[in-house]
C-alpha cells in the first residue's frame, strides 16, 4: 500500500494506491453461499475541488460487494435486486460509481452501471450498454446478467429467450433503471429494463420491498403490435386487418396484485382494472406462471394462463436467501406449459367478416389465437371454425414475426328460399365430424356424423363413429293424427348421454328435424356439431329412433327410444318424450293454456334401476302468459343387482320440506303449482306435493297472495304439511293461515302506518273427520271444534286376515298368496290344466309368498335360519314375539333317497309394512316424533319370502346285472410245454379284394385326375350294382345315388386331401 498527500492553499489532495480483497456482507449473505471475495487493485485520490477519483481493476466483483455505498436503510433491498449482476472488470468512482462488465458470450457486452448518491440522501442508478453493441442482445443474455439463474428462469428463457432486443452493430435504446418507489407505507426497490421498438415493447422488472422478510420478485412483459395476419386467398379478405390491437406475453414468478401492476406497468394496470379495482380493492390480477392475452380498445379482452409453477420442497429460509445466489433456488423449479383453450364472446364486424368468438391456447411452443368467424356474401354464408393463428415464441425477433394460420373446420350455407342448403366439416387431430342439411319447405333433411381415432381413458386408441339422420315434415295423417319428423341414429364405440326432463327438447334424436323459424342452416348444424351428447367409449354401442305425432293442432309429442349395448350385452333402454299442449289451437292470437312437459324413462339393466321422471317447462302457463305453471314427478324402483333392490318411490311435486331423501332417490322435484304476477300490485303463488315411499306417505300445500294498492298492503299465506300411514288410513293435518293488512300515508306531514294481523290454525284428523279451528285477532281468540271427536283417536291395529287381504292385489284369491313359477327346465305348459312338462336335469321352480316368512321348510327340513317377522299395521312392537309365518313345501311321489336342493329367496320389503311398530313415531298419534319418518335412510327391511327348489343331484345308474353261472363263461386253456402265458389268437386275414392298390408309374396329379375320371365315366359308376341295392331296400326316392357327384368333383382338391386308391379284386 502506498499513501501520498498534499495540503495547501489550493486544498487537500491525498492519494492512495492499494490492493484490497472485498467480501460481501456477512449479515446479508448466507454462509453457504458460493459467492466469494473480490480482488480490487487501483488508485484512490481526492481533490477538494473535483471530489473522489477512484480507478481500479477488479475480479469477480458483484454489486453485492459494494453494498456499503448504498443507502443504509435500503441496503438489503438493493442487494436483493442487484446482487446477481457479477463479473465486473472495471470500476471508476468520480462522484458516481461506474462498473463495466466483461465480454462473456452469455452476457451483453459492456454493460455500464452508474450509481449516484448525493449528500441529501437522494440517489439514482442506471445501467446502459455501449453506444454500438458488438453482439446481439437477447432476452436470454440480458436476463442472464440481471436475474438469478434458477429453474424458473430457464423455463421462461426456453420459451422467449431467443427474442433479439438489440442487433449487433446497432445503437442500443435499452434503458435500465433502478429506483425506490413508495407504495403505501412500504418502500419498494424496482429494477426495470424497458425497450420500445416499432413492432413490440419489452419490459422486465425485478423488485422487492425494504422489509427484511421480503423476497425478490420478477416480472416480464412482451407486447406485440402491428402484426400481419395471413388469410386464405379470398379476394374479399385480402385487406383483412387484425381484429385486436395487441397481443402480450407475460411471465411472473409470484402473484401480482393491482397495486404492484400499477407500479410496474401503469397502462396494463388500467387495461386489467375491474370494478373491484376501481372501488379501491387491491385484487390479484396475475397468478405466478405464464400468461398471454389480447388487448382491444385499451382493455384486456382475454387473459389466458398456460404455465403454472411446479416445485418440490425447498430448504428452510430458501426464499429469504434466494436473492443473492442462484444456487439457493431449487434447480428443479420449472413451469408446466400444458394448456387448454380460453375463449370469450367477441363480436366484431370487419367488412363481410363477422367474428363471434376469440380464444387463446398454448400448444407445442406456439401461442395460438383462435377465431370463430362468419363470412357472408349475398345468399352464401361461410363459417370458419377454430381458425387458428399460431405464433411460435422461439422464432420471435424484432425484424419480423408472423402468424401461421390453421383451420379446424368450415361450414358453407346457401340461404335462398324456398331451398336452403348447408354443410360443415370439422377435423380435430384424427377425428372428423361433419353434416349436411337440405330444406325445402315444409321438409327438411339433416345428417350429422363423426368418425376417427381417439384416446380412451386408459390411453388406448380406439376407432369411434356415430351417425344421426333426420327427415322433418309431414309424412302420414291418420284420422287427424299427423306423423312427422322421423329421426334415427347409431353409434359404434360411443355412448350417448341420456337427458334429464328439463333438457329433453335438446336431445339430438328429438331436436333434429324440427327447424326453428326463421331457418338458419349453419347455426342449426353448429349447435348439433358442438354437442356434448355423444362421447367415445370402448365396447359401447347404441341405436335409437324418434318420431313426432300431433293431433288437431293442439297436442304435439316427439318421442325417441334408445338402446345401449355395453360389453356385448343390453345395458340401458331409454324412452324420452317432449310433449306440448295448447288450448285453443296453436296459431290463435291468444292462448288459454300452453303446457310443455319433458318425460324420461330409463331402464338400467346394469345397475338395476327403473326411473321415470317428468318436469314442466318454465314456459308453461294457464289463463295468462304471466301465470306460470310449475311441477314435476318421479317414479322409481330398484331391482337386482342393485344394492337397493326392493326399494321404490313415487313423488308428485317433491317431498315434505323436512324429509331427507336418500342419495339415490330423485332429487329437487319442483312443486306442482302456479306463480302468477297478476299485475304490478297483485301476486299469487301456490304449490302442492304428494309422495309415497317404502317408509312413509306425505303430502302438503302452500299458498301466498299479496296486494299493494295506494299505500295499502295485504297478504294471505297458508301452509300445510302432513305425514300419514299406509293402512289403516288415518291423517293428521295442521294448517297455518296468516292474514296481514297494513296502510301507510302522510297525516299532517307525518308518515303514519296502521295495520293488523290475523292468524288462524286448523287441526284436522280422521276418519271420521274431526277438527279444531282457531282464529287469533287483536281483540280475542276464537276456537271452534267440529266433527266427530272419535276422529282424533289413533286407529286400532288390524287383524291378521285384514293384513293378508291388504297385501293381495285386486282380483287375487287366497290361492294366489303363494306364487309358483318355473325357474328353468320348462319344456311346455298345458293352458287347460296348468301342468308343466319339464326337463328333469335342469328343472327348478320358485315359490314366493305375499308375506315374509319366519322359516321355510322343504319336505320337513328347515332351510336357513329363522328370523323375526313384524307387521307395523298390526302394531307388533319389537318387544313382542312377532308373527310366526312358516313356508312349508312338500314334494310328493319321490324316492326317500332323492334329496331335492333348495335356496332361500330373500330381498328388501317396505319398512312401512314390515318394521316393528313404535307408537312414539306413529304419525297418526298427536305429538308423535316424526323425525325418524322424515329420514329417508333405512326405508326397507331385509326379509325372506320364498324358496327356490331344484331337482336332486345326479347319481350313478341303478341298473343291476342279473345273476348268471360263472362256469358258463370260463374255458380251460392248455399251455404248451415251457410257455409262460396263453397264446394270443391271430386275427383272420381279410379278403384282399377290398384292399386299395396304388397305381404304378403315375404321379400324384395323374392319380387324382384318374379318380375324377372314373366318377365321370358312366360305364364305371357301377350303376347296376347300385340299382340292386335301391330296389332291395325300396329306395325309390334315392335313385339319383348313381349320378355324378358334381359338388364333390368341383371341390375335389379341398374336400379330398389324400390320394384315393383304386379298388381291385
Amino acid at each position: 500500500m502506498s499513501i501520498n498527500g498534499t495540503y495547501g492553499s489550493r486544498g487537500k489532495s491525498p492519494s492512495l494506491q492499494l490492493a484490497v480483497q472485498i467480501s460481501p456482507p456477512g449479515n446479508l449473505i448466507d454462509l453457504d453461499s458460493t459467492l466469494g471475495p473480490s480482488l480490487l487493485t487501483g488508485t484512490f485520490s481526492y481533490d477538494s475541488t473535483n471530489g473522489w477519483d477512484i480507478e481500479a481493476e477488479v475480479a469477480d466483483l458483484s454489486l453485492a460487494h459494494i453494498w456499503q455505498f448504498f443507502d443504509s436503510s435500503q441496503q438489503t433491498a438493493l442487494v436483493k435486486v442487484m446482487g446477481s449482476i457479477i463479473k465486473a472488470t472495471e470500476l471508476q468512482i468520480k462522484g458516481d460509481v461506474e462498473i463495466g462488465l466483461g465480454n462473456d458470450e452469455s452476457r451483453p457486452p459492456r454493460l455500464l452501471f452508474k450509481y449516484n448518491y448525493s449528500l441529501d440522501g437522494r440517489w439514482n442508478m442506471g445501467l446502459s450498454f455501449e453506444e454500438t453493441v458488438s453482439q446481439d442482445i437477447t432476452i436470454e443474455s440480458l436476463l442472464g446478467t440481471l436475474s438469478p439463474n434458477d429453474g424458473l428462469l430457464k423455463s421462461m428463457i426456453k420459451q422467449v429467450g431467443g427474442l433479439v432486443l438489440v442487433r449487433k452493430g446497432s445503437s442500443s435504446r435499452l434503458a435500465i433503471q433502478v429506483s425506490p418507489e413508495m407504495q403505501g407505507t412500504n418502500k419498494k426497490i424496482n429494477l426495470q429494463a424497458e425497450l420500445h421498438i416499432d413492432r413490440f415493447v419489452f419490459t422486465y422488472c425485478q423488485y422487492t420491498s425494504t422489509d427484511e422478510k421480503s423476497v425478490l420478485k420478477r416480472f416480464l412483459l412482451i407486447s406485440l403490435n402491428q402484426f400481419e395476419i395471413p388469410m386464405p386467398n379470398i379476394p374479399v379478405l385480402k385487406q383483412f386487418k387484425s381484429p385486436f390491437d395487441s397481443l402480450y406475453i407475460l411471465w411472473t414468478d409470484s402473484d401480482v396484485k393491482q397495486s404492484d401492476l400499477a407500479a410496474l406497468n401503469p397502462s396494463l394496470a388500467v387495461a386489467m382494472a375491474t370494478g373491484n379495482a376501481m372501488s379501491g380493492e387491491d385484487e390479484e390480477v396475475f397468478t405466478a406462471g405464464f400468461h398471454t392475452g389480447i388487448m382491444s380498445d385499451g382493455r384486456v379482452l382475454l387473459n389466458h394462463t398456460f404455465g403454472q409453477q411446479t416445485s418440490g420442497k425447498t430448504a428452510p429460509n430458501a426464499q429469504d436467501n434466494a436473492w443473492f445466489d442462484p444456487a439457493v433456488f431449487p434447480t428443479g423449479r420449472k413451469v408446466d406449459t400444458t394448456s387448454n383453450t380460453s375463449t370469450v364472446k367477441f363480436q366484431k364486424r370487419l367488412g363481410p367478416l363477422t367474428i363471434s368468438n376469440i380464444g387463446l391456447k398454448f400448444e407445442s411452443g406456439n401461442i395460438v389465437v383462435i377465431l370463430d368467424a362468419t363470412l357472408k356474401v349475398g345468399p352464401v354464408e361461410m363459417q370458419i371454425m377454430d381458425f387458428g393463428l399460431g405464433l411460435k415464441l422461439s422464432d420471435l425477433s424484432n425484424d419480423t414475426f408472423t402468424f401461421i394460420p390453421s383451420l379446424s373446420g368450415f361450414g358453407l350455407a346457401i340461404n335462398s328460399p324456398p331451398l336452403d342448403l348447408a354443410g360443415a366439416l370439422i377435423k380435430r387431430e384424427e377425428f372428423y365430424m361433419g353434416g349436411v342439411m337440405a330444406a325445402f319447405k315444409p321438409y327438411i333433411f339433416q345428417a350429422i356424423g363423426a368418425y376417427g381415432t381417439v384416446k380412451a381413458e386408459n390411453g388406448e386408441k380406439i376407432k369411434t363413429a356415430f351417425v344421426i339422420l333426420a327427415l322433418g315434415g309431414p309424412l302420414l295423417n291418420i284420422n287427424g293424427i299427423q306423423i312427422s319428423d322421423v329421426t334415427a341414429g347409431f353409434g359404434y364405440n360411443s355412448d350417448i348421454r341420456f337427458p334429464d326432463p328439463s333438457s329433453v327438447y335438446r336431445f339430438p334424436l328429438i331436436a333434429m328435424g324440427q327447424p326453428p323459424a326463421p331457418l338458419d342452416p349453419l347455426q342449426i348444424f353448429t349447435e348439433l356439431a358442438e354437442t356434448t351428447w355423444i362421447t367415445p367409449v370402448t365396447d359401447s354401442f347404441w341405436v335409437g329412433a324418434g318420431v313426432r305425432g300431433s293431433a288437431f293442432n293442439m297436442l304435439d309429442a316427439k318421442i325417441a327410444a334408445v338402446f345401449k349395448i355395453q360389453n356385448g350385452a343390453l345395458s340401458h333402454i331409454g324412452i324420452f318424450a317432449n310433449c306440448r299442449a295448447q288450448m285453443p289451437q296453436s296459431g290463435a292470437p291468444k292462448l288459454f293454456a300452453s303446457v310443455e312437459l319433458g318425460i324420461t324413462a330409463v331402464f338400467d339393466l346394469v345397475n338395476g334401476t327403473l326411473l321415470i321422471l317428468g318436469s314442466l317447462s318454465p314456459t308453461s302457463y294457464v289463463i295468462d302468459s304471466s301465470c306460470r305453471l310449475t311441477g314435476g314427478f318421479a317414479a322409481g324402483t330398484w331391482f337386482g343387482p342393485s344394492p337397493y333392490a326392493g326399494d321404490w318411490v313415487f313423488a308428485l311435486g317433491g317431498y315434505h320440506p323436512k324429509y331427507t331423501p336418500t342419495a339415490y332417490y330423485p332429487q329437487e322435484i319442483p312443486r306442482i303449482g302456479i306463480s302468477w304476477q297478476v299485475s304490478d300490485r297483485i301476486f299469487v303463488k301456490a304449490g302442492a306435493y304428494f309422495a309415497i315411499t317404502t317408509k312413509a306417505c306425505m303430502g302438503g300445500a302452500s299458498m301466498l297472495a299479496t296486494c299493494d294498492v295506494s299505500g295499502l298492503h295485504a297478504s294471505f299465506s297458508a301452509l300445510i304439511d302432513f305425514l300419514m300411514n299406509f293402512d289403516p288410513f288415518h291423517y293428521v293435518l295442521e294448517v297455518s293461515i296468516n292474514i296481514s293488512v297494513s296502510w301507510s300515508c302522510y297525516v299532517l306531514f307525518i308518515w303514519v302506518s296502521f295495520g293488523f294481523d290475523i292468524s288462524a290454525s286448523l287441526y284436522m284428523c280422521g276418519p271420521p273427520v274431526y277438527g279444531i279451528f282457531t282464529i287469533k285477532v287483536p281483540i280475542k281468540n276464537v276456537t271452534v271444534m267440529f266433527g266427530d271427536s272419535n276422529g282424533q283417536n289413533a286407529p286400532d291395529k288390524v287383524c291378521l286376515d285384514t293384513f293378508r287381504s291388504m297385501l293381495q292385489q285386486n282380483g287375487q284369491g287366497n290361492k294366489e298368496e303363494l306364487k309358483i313359477s318355473c325357474g328353468s327346465g320348462l319344456s311346455s305348459k298345458d293352458d287347460t290344466t296348468g301342468h308343466w312338462t319339464v326337463r328333469a336335469g335342469t328343472f327348478a321352480f320358485d315359490v314366493r309368498s305375499n308375506m315374509t316368512s319366519t322359516l321355510a321348510y322343504l319336505n320337513g327340513t328347515a332351510v336357513g335360519a329363522a328370523n323375526k317377522v313384524y307387521a307395523k299395521t298390526m302394531q307388533l312392537t319389537e318387544s313382542s314375539n312377532g308373527l310366526k309365518i312358516d313356508l312349508i313345501i312338500t314334494v310328493t311321489d319321490i324316492s326317500s333317497d332323492d334329496q331335492y336342493r333348495s335356496d332361500v329367496i330373500s330381498g328388501n320389503l317396505p319398512a312401512a309394512l314390515w318394521s316393528p311398530y313404535d307408537s312414539s313415531r306413529d304419525p297418526s298419534v298427536s305429538n308423535a316424533d316424526k323425525s325418524a319418518l322424515l329420514d329417508g335412510s333405512a326405508s326397507t327391511i331385509s326379509s325372506k319370502y320364498g324358496l327356490s327348489v331344484r331337482t336332486p343331484r345326479p347319481h350313478l345308474s341303478r341298473d343291476e346285472i342279473k345273476p348268471f353261472k360263472i362256469r358258463n363263461v370260463i374255458f380251460p386253456i392248455t399251455l404248451e410245454t415251457g410257455a409262460l402265458s396263453a397264446p394270443v389268437p391271430s386275427c383272420p386275414v381279410q379278403d384282399g379284394s377290398w384292399e386299395g392298390k396304388e397305381t404304378a408309374g403315375e404321379t400324384i396329379t395323374q392319380k387324382r385326375k384318374n379318380v375324377q375320371g372314373i366318377w365321370k365315366d358312366a360305364n364305371m359308376r357301377c350303376k347296376g350294382f347300385a340299382d340292386v341295392w335301391v330296389e332291395a331296400m325300396d329306395w325309390a326316392e334315392f335313385t339319383a345315388v348313381t349320378q355324378t357327384p358334381n359338388r364333390l368333383i368341383g371341390g375335389f382338391d379341398m374336400l379330398v386331401r389324400g390320394t384315393p386308391l383304386i379298388s381291385c379284386g
